[in-house]
């Protein structure tokens, strides 16, 4: 993840923001790791939320361990 110091980041924040967008990548602004900030596209944000949701209700594990025991027979090809 690149990492910009703040008044970088200030100078020229729109190309900030087009390069996050356009790479849909993060980027940290802040010097200090543990008060940094993390801009990220919004798209990213939601799959990530999701992610945690799908996570924390117990259906990532419960995908996760179907896939694990699955075999070629319980596909269909389309």
């Amino acid at each position: 993840m690149e990492v910009l110091k703040p008044t970088s980041a200030r100078k020229d924040f729109f190309n900030v923001i087009r390069t996050v967008k356009d790479n849909k990548e993060p980027m940290q602004i802040g010097t200090d790791e543990d008060e940094s900030v993390v801009v990220m596209p919004k798209s990213e944000y939601r799959s990530l939320m999701e992610t945690l949701y799908l996570q924390e209700n117990g259906v990532l594990d419960e995908v996760i361990a179907r896939m694990e025991h699955a075999s070629d027979n319980d596909f269909d090809e389309v």
